[in-house]
């Protein structure tokens, strides 16, 4: 039948070349599905379909014409009635003199020629790729004069990156995808991805997902955020590598991408990737897919998108996509990457990523959908749009400056990033991963307890006066009242400096020690029941005590200097070095989370641990004398 024909075009290119390297050999899923598979390459100088499924291997570096002809990837999706239906945006896209170039310098090496058909063969890229080009609503940009001003702004979008890009940055791509598709981790990523994930059922999820998400007005949305984006402001030496006629944010970002993923980097990270994948990570990855497939109908997709719109509309659309183009654009990100990089040695990643792959076990998953079903209940339109006014304030001009002098000067010290590093690890483990991952359950789990918790951020948070309140004590923790962020710096590298006897990268190991007590197994029990007993007066009440947190933050900032702040940590970490201190910091917290409450047996025991601190603190400030 048609769809398995067009299906067999592409069987010779898995059938000749010598498997086990790369992407080559990738079986693509059966064509058994119930609506057909297009398969994007239509004709190919290295697959010559004679109407079996046989085929002869080119000599490598052969040019049956054109470069387009080596990998046709335009105008090639297939209706039911097998005819050929046209792809003007893929057309558009193959149309440009760089993409000329890319498949020109691709056509000579035939092994990654064939790497690439069979990636784009996959129906989990094929199949979407499809359904966007063919959509109504992008099909009308080209055939409806009514939508001639969106076509022109799709227009200079392509123009702007085919005008940045030079033929050495062409070349260098082709390098890459040279490198990352002979990987070892390619190859066993997208067998497992064809194999253990992507189905059909999930596949015609995400038809749907792209009938719902896709409408003119979202078209011309995104457009004009795109354009927005490559009108972003960048650094002057962007301005000054970006070649005549091209766009800066584009130069930029592709040149930040080059200058990060060296053959080094590569070869790193790739390694990482394969070190941890495995055939059971790739069946918990489908089964969460699969759990997210109840909140795939179309009713619900078409709910959410339609909240997004209501909370992105073009303005502030366009004023997010200008931040993030000047972000990708600028070096800055580039950076911070590289400085992070020295301190993530490839086993010190195989950890933390095991760690958090170890922590998603069969007990969790099976908590898996009560988690989703209450947070597609708190999702409502008026907490989605608070949520995007908070990033919008988050990232005025103001506060980006601020957190990136923060973060500059966080990583400036190799002795400090790499402090970070081994504290993160020392501190993400499969039982700490697991343990935040069932406090997500504990609150979000059974029915009714995240709305409890909405409700009381709803009070606190439901305007934006409220809401700017709050973001201003943020700052003041993160930067502090001069705005450089200096005392969080000191804090951290107070808990991240190893101090005799302990583990790398442990600074107040008796701290630490009791908040794992705090967080035992049995505690977040009880603080789930806790949450289920809370009344509507118990949660206004909450409310009421979140609305005095941000003027506490100002009076303990002017109370506590840094020298002061990090005195106050000492003594904490001394006096919980104490039995008698761990005994009263359980007993504390089981009372409060209890169902008769005890507020005076709480303020005691507090009361009696910050004495002990005061103690600790002023027998420093005497030199250690008792």
């Amino acid at each position: 039948d048609t769809p398995k024909m067009f299906c067999n075009m592409l069987a010779p290119a898995h059938m000749y070349v010598q498997p086990g390297r790369g992407l080559r050999n990738v079986p693509s899923t059966p064509c058994t599905h119930s609506t057909p598979i297009r398969c994007t390459v239509a004709r190919s100088s290295a697959v010559k379909h004679s109407g079996s499924e046989s085929a002869q291997k080119p000599e490598q570096g052969q040019n049956a014409g054109s470069p387009r002809e080596s990998l046709q990837v335009h105008g090639s999706g297939t209706g039911d009635n097998g005819f050929f239906k046209p792809m003007p945006l893929q057309d558009t896209i193959t149309a440009m003199a760089s993409f000329d170039l890319f498949l020109a310098t691709l056509q000579r090496d035939t092994t990654l020629h064939q790497d690439l058909l069979s990636f784009v063969a996959q129906p989990w890229v094929d199949r979407p790729w499809f359904k966007i080009n063919t959509h109504p609503a992008v099909a009308a940009l080209f055939t409806d004069p009514a939508r001639a001003p969106a076509l022109g702004e799709l227009s200079d979008v392509v123009t702007a990156v085919d005008r940045s890009l030079t033929e050495d940055q062409v070349k260098w791509f082709t390098k890459y995808l040279k490198d990352v598709s002979t990987a070892p981790v390619i190859y066993t990523g997208m067998t497992n991805l064809s194999a253990r994930v992507f189905d059909y059922a999930l596949l015609d999820a995400i038809d749907r997902t792209v009938d719902a998400a896709i409408t003119p007005q979202r078209v011309d949305k995104v457009l004009a955020a795109l354009k927005a984006a490559l009108a972003a402001e960048v650094p002057a030496s962007v301005v000054a590598q970006t070649p005549e006629g091209g766009n800066p944010v584009v130069q930029g970002t592709f040149a930040g991408f080059q200058a990060f993923w060296s053959k080094a980097r590569r070869a790193k990270y790739l390694g990482v990737y394969d070190a941890i994948q495995t055939d059971e990570h790739y069946a918990r990855v489908g089964k969460f897919m699969h759990q997210m497939l109840p909140f795939s109908s179309t009713e619900s997709l078409t709910g959410l998108f339609n909240t997004l719109d209501a909370a992105l509309p073009t303005p502030r659309l366009e004023r997010l996509a200008k931040v993030m183009g000047s972000f990708l654009g600028g070096d800055w990100g580039l950076m911070i990457a590289t400085r992070m990089d020295a301190a993530l040695p490839a086993s010190r990643i195989e950890s933390l990523l095991a760690a958090i792959d170890q922590a998603a076990d069969e007990e969790r998953f099976t908590r898996l959908p009560g988690v989703l079903d209450a947070l597609a209940e708190a999702i409502t339109p008026p907490r989605v749009e608070r949520a995007f006014q908070a990033l919008e304030m988050l990232v005025s001009e103001r506060r980006r400056a601020g957190y990136a002098a923060l973060i500059d000067n966080a990583t400036a010290d190799p002795a400090r990033c790499e402090r970070y590093a081994a504290a993160l690890e020392r501190l993400l483990t499969p039982r700490t991963a697991g343990g935040m991952m069932d406090l997500a359950a504990v609150l979000f789990a059974q029915p009714g307890r995240l709305t409890k918790v909405a409700r009381a951020m709803d009070d606190e948070w439901g305007d934006t006066d409220k809401l700017a309140t709050w973001l201003d004590a943020v700052d003041l923790v993160n930067l502090g009242s001069d705005r450089t962020g200096a005392k969080l710096l000191a804090v951290a590298d107070l808990a991240t400096t190893t101090r005799p006897g302990c583990p790398s990268g442990v600074g107040l190991p008796n701290l630490w020690s009791a908040l794992e007590l705090a967080a035992a197994d049995h505690r977040m029990e009880a603080l789930g029941a806790a949450l289920d007993r809370a009344s509507l007066a118990d949660i206004d009440a909450a409310a009421d005590a979140l609305a005095s947190l941000p003027g506490m933050v100002r009076l303990l900032d002017a109370l506590l200097p840094t020298d002061a702040a990090l005195r106050l940590l000492r003594g904490l970490d001394t006096v919980m070095g104490e039995a008698w201190a761990r005994k009263e910091l359980e007993s504390m917290i089981d009372v409060a989370l209890g169902e008769e409450g005890g507020a005076t047996a709480v303020l005691g025991s507090a009361g009696r641990i910050m004495w002990a601190v005061h103690g600790a603190m002023f027998n420093e400030l005497l030199g250690g004398k008792k």
